[in-house]
């Protein structure tokens, strides 16, 4: 047990008395007791701790001190009281009070006696460090050229006893620009933490960077002696962020490793940031987890990204990287605090570029205040290989911005291709223009209003440089009578104005507004003026609205601008020129939607604004905007893919589309048992540009059951095409096969999670990846799996118990021995949808055939199992015999007789195996341009057949691949990791 500490403020009212409290105290003592082993007090003089004892008879307690280095010591510690006689019943308290430490973490031993019985208690009292810290010196402020310096240099302290003295003396290296500052002579005054601040005074001549030689002393001590630098920017300077303080991970931008705390990438809310970077990391690492949502706010203030937001924000050396490969980034500035509430231009640079094989098109946007001049869509180059990977500089003009402006970059794809990288955040104030002709004067069309019984707000469009606008409401009856206001450009939203007049008396009014100009009124607009009326007063038919229309294949949208006096609008849909339907709606909507449509149909739509209940001044109906929408995609003809049979609980399933309408990109799948839906999967993304081939694995089928495929492709632009009709194929799983004339049998199709890279199908993986896996599998929530997704290392285990996922997949395994990933057992071997995935990018991976212990003697045995190396298509073709993405394992696959027991291999592939590889052996398979992967539409595995003499049950056959990456061959090979496929792996009896 260990109590907390108690500051010296407490100090004097714990020190008096120790009579007990009896309340509620029944029991009693027959020998000495204290309520704590452990107490801990505060590094400041007479800060105290208390310790109850119970004790029958008289006691007595005695310290001793250690210091920081833990060596015996004067005493720090006394007790108040140090000695009392008990009843066994009451408590008794004993105040320890220690006098204020000036080193290290301290602590104390307090042994407590009791006289009747001799017996001891101790009692550890440790003292916080109190060591006085100064940190470096801090520039707060501007230093602009031409503007006066408002910069404060800072220096803070922490634990500081009081009365130091501290001198600080400055000189400047060189030219001083015009900027001084005084020597200071002090002492601080009281105990604690604190700040020294000395103003750094003058007017910076020019732009540059001064260098001031500062040295501090305290108590005699020299505590600083260093140059600083006071970086003077021009005075258009309002902010910059050059991400200096990331240091952690890859370099991408220069395709060189980097350096992490522990030589991998960090994450969590502990970390601060200041951690060592002591291991080495690759090209792509990221230094850390995302800044917002997986660190905290004290790695954030270390990074300089206080008031900044964002998502999928990732730490390199002196840059960040935008998004994930699956999903999109974004980050957003602080607010302009340098700016004024008035709307000005600034010129924002910054240095960008696409990740590898990114292809996004990235969003530069002014948020709060202000408009990007141009729009702010960034097109940049595309590569592949971070060789390659150059900065494009990009500047642009943002109108209007003010101290509520802040920036952002974003990206859109959420597929990897919408990552970037992003550096030298730049914005500066643009060069007054000097006016020399009037604003512009507002556009009366564009002028709302609406009107309440004695009310009137208005709307009006803002002027470009306009710094206000003055408005007035005149009685049309008594023109002497003005209500006046001027609306400040701070307050427009979105460069939208607005003004309510109360208090009016009903009737018709003038409204008229001047956009104003402050630095010379000489230059304000024109006035405008428009004739409006409180409700009930209108002058003549409402306005016809302005309208567009859209459609989709099952509906058509009409939308309009807001028409000014309008209580509502009545919009029409029309076929062969007869209203077929018709919708009336309130003031506040601006469009309406015609649903259950018939795809690809023309129709026509059109709006009126209404007036109250005086049809009199409804407005005309716009004329007939012709609207046709869209036909569907065509509907996918579904059956099974042919590189494929159908096992007792597994299906691929293949589709064909009319590419010419689309490549699709997203797909919903079903499958049902009659009419019992057993999956449902709306809208996944797939088919891609890389996974190219519409298949789908459906698993966890029964045996001899029929099922129904259903697939619908969804469109990519809805104002194009309706997502088709369901395209169905109905199968029949077979009967489970009886494998009893084996001695050994694994096809791996009992395991139908992720996808299958042969047959490059997507597939189905589960959301959780640590789910219960002793219920109805078919109902655990699914994601899509890439066809090379594979499930995590069975080793370690998947699902809430890894015991069931060995039982249900790897039944022909010990599971007992899978948790042990050795070489010796299974190591880095990964289930896809019916196939195994040997290795990773950094290792090899192995396979063992447990042993035949059916075997009662030496037997001559023969071992086929099909190969293929771990391919991927090309990222952005789907190519799969050029630039593939990942060519992985090329040379083959290698069996070995681990524990061999008098074994050998005599004939691998049909070829007679020499002697000296009688227990180590390779079988090559071919490449996908030897088999012609292009033209099957697939990757193709290898037929092998090993014969071994002499087998038995303590022979341990092993199929393996080779760990190149630590040889001489790994060049050879050109392979960034050791993978590779297998499948239907059976051993037999000669």
């Amino acid at each position: 047990m260990k109590l907390t500490k108690w500051m010296a403020a407490t100090a004097l009212f714990l020190s008096f008395g120790v009579a007990g409290c009896t309340d509620d105290i029944t029991d009693e003592v027959s020998q000495l007791t204290r309520n704590t082993d452990e107490v801990s007090v505060a590094y400041n003089k007479d800060a105290t701790a208390r310790i109850s004892v119970r004790v029958p008879g008289a006691w007595s307690a005695s310290v001793a001190c250690k210091d920081a280095a833990g060596q015996e010591t004067a005493a720090w510690l006394r007790l108040d009281p140090a000695e009392g006689v008990g009843n066994g019943k009451d408590y008794q308290w004993i105040t320890a009070i220690a006098d204020r430490n000036l080193g290290g973490e301290r602590e104390a031993v307090i042994t407590i006696v009791g006289a009747t019985r001799g017996d001891a208690v101790e009692v550890k009292v440790t003292q916080d460090d109190g060591t006085f810290t100064v940190k470096k010196p801090v520039l707060s402020g501007d230093l602009k050229a031409n503007v006066a310096s408002n910069a404060l240099l800072a220096v803070e302290y922490d634990k500081a006893k009081g009365g130091e003295p501290v001198e600080m003396t400055f000189t400047f290296d060189g030219d001083n620009r015009g900027l001084a500052i005084k020597n200071y002579t002090g002492t601080i005054e009281g105990e604690g933490s604190g700040k020294i601040e000395l103003p750094i005074t003058g007017t910076p001549s020019d732009i540059g960077v001064v260098k001031l030689n500062m040295k501090m002393t305290i108590e005699g001590k020299t505590i600083f002696d260093d140059v600083i630098s006071l970086n003077i920017q021009s005075e258009n300077f309002i902010f910059s962020m050059d991400f200096g303080k990331f240091v952690w991970g890859g370099d991408l931008m220069a395709n060189k490793k980097g350096k992490c705390p522990g030589g991998k990438q960090v994450s969590g809310q502990d970390i601060t940031g200041l951690e060592e970077a002591d291991g080495e990391v690759s090209v792509g690492t990221d230094g850390a987890g995302d800044a917002f949502k997986s660190l905290g706010e004290t790695y954030r203030i270390n990074r300089d990204l206080v008031g900044w937001q964002g998502e999928r924000v990732y730490e390199h050396p002196g840059y960040i990287k935008l998004g994930t490969g699956s999903n999109n980034g974004w980050i957003q500035t602080p607010k302009m605090d340098k700016l004024s509430s008035a709307p000005q231009t600034v010129v924002v640079s910054f240095d960008i570029s696409l990740y590898d094989k990114s292809d996004d098109l990235i969003l530069f946007t002014a948020e709060g205040a202000g408009s990007v001049e141009g729009g702010g869509n960034i097109s940049l180059p595309t590569f592949s290989g971070w060789a390659n990977a150059k900065w494009t500089t990009c500047t642009f003009v943002v109108n209007g911005a003010t101290s509520a402006t802040s920036f952002k970059w974003a990206s859109t794809k959420t597929d990897g291709k919408g990552r970037f990288v992003l550096d030298n955040i730049s914005v500066m104030s643009s060069a007054v223009k000097e006016r020399t002709e009037p604003l512009e004067k507002v556009d009366a069309e564009r002028i709302l209003y609406t009107s309440g019984a004695n009310s009137i707000e208005v709307e009006w469009p803002g002027v470009a440089d306009a710094t206000g606008y003055e408005v007035a409401l005149v009685p049309q009856e008594n023109p002497s009578f003005v209500n006046k206001a001027v609306v400040p450009a701070a307050e427009g939203v979105d460069d939208v104005f607005s003004h309510e007049f109360t208090d009016l008396q009903p009737g018709f009014y003038i409204f008229e507004i001047v956009a104003l100009y402050e630095p010379n009124p000489e230059f304000d607009s024109e006035k405008v003026s428009v004739l409006l009326g409180t409700e009930g007063f209108l002058a003549g038919p409402l306005k016809t609205p302005e309208a567009t229309a859209s459609a989709t294949s099952y509906a058509v949208t009409i939308s309009w601008e807001t028409v000014s006096g309008a209580s509502g609008y009545k919009a029409v849909l029309k076929e062969a020129g007869a209203v077929v339907k018709e919708q009336s709606v309130d003031a506040d909507a601006l469009s309406c939607t015609f649903g259950e449509l018939t795809p690809d149909r023309d129709y026509a739509v059109a709006v009126q604004a209404l007036y109250e209940s005086k049809p009199e001044y409804n407005s005309e109906f716009t004329a007939d905007i012709a609207v046709h929408t869209p036909a569907l995609l065509t509907r996918p003809v579904v059956h099974l893919y042919d590189g494929f049979e159908v096992t007792h609980n597994m299906a691929i399933v293949e589709w064909d589309i009319d590419a010419a309408q689309q490549s699709d990109t997203k797909t919903s799948l079903q499958l049902l048992e009659g009419s019992k839906l057993i999956y449902n999967f709306s809208k996944w993304g797939l088919p891609s540009a890389k996974y190219k081939f519409p298949r789908f694995v459906f698993g966890g089928l029964k045996a001899n059951t029929t099922y129904t495929a259903r697939i619908q492709r969804i469109s990519a632009d809805a104002s194009k095409f309706g997502d088709s009709e369901w395209g169905e194929y109905t199968f029949t799983t077979t009967a489970k096969e009886d494998h009893s004339d084996c001695l050994f049998y694994a096809d791996f199709n009992e395991h139908w999670w992720g996808g299958n890279g042969a047959a490059i199908a997507f597939g189905m993986y589960p959301k959780t990846e640590k789910d219960d896996l002793t219920g109805d599998l078919t109902q655990l929530a699914y994601t899509s799996g890439t066809p090379v997704k594979n499930m995590p290392n069975p080793n370690s285990g998947c699902g809430a118990v890894p015991a069931d996922y060995h039982r249900l997949f790897l039944s022909q395994w010990d599971a007992s021995k899978l948790p042990t990933a050795t070489e010796d057992y299974m190591l880095r071997s990964y289930l896809t949808a019916g196939i195994l995935k040997f290795g990773s990018t950094e290792n090899n991976g192995y396979m063992p055939i447990p042993y035949m212990t059916s075997l009662t003697g030496p037997t001559t045995v023969v071992l086929t199992f099909k190969s293929s190396p771990y391919c991927e298509p090309n990222t952005s073709t789907g190519d799969l015999e050029v630039g593939n993405a990942v060519l992985d394992g090329r040379e083959g696959v290698w069996v070995r007789l681990k524990e061999a027991d008098g074994a050998k291999i005599v004939k691998a592939d049909g070829v007679a195996v020499a002697a000296e590889n009688a227990t180590d052996v390779l079988v090559k398979h071919k490449l996908p341009a030897e088999y012609g992967a292009n033209s099957k539409k697939c990757f193709e595995f290898t037929d092998h057949e090993v014969v071994i003499e002499g087998v038995t049950a303590k022979t341990l056959i092993q199929i393996y691949t080779k760990l190149y990456k630590a040889t001489a061959e790994y060049d050879k090979y050109n392979t960034p990791g050791d993978r590779a496929w297998i499948d239907d792996v059976i051993v037999k009896k000669q």
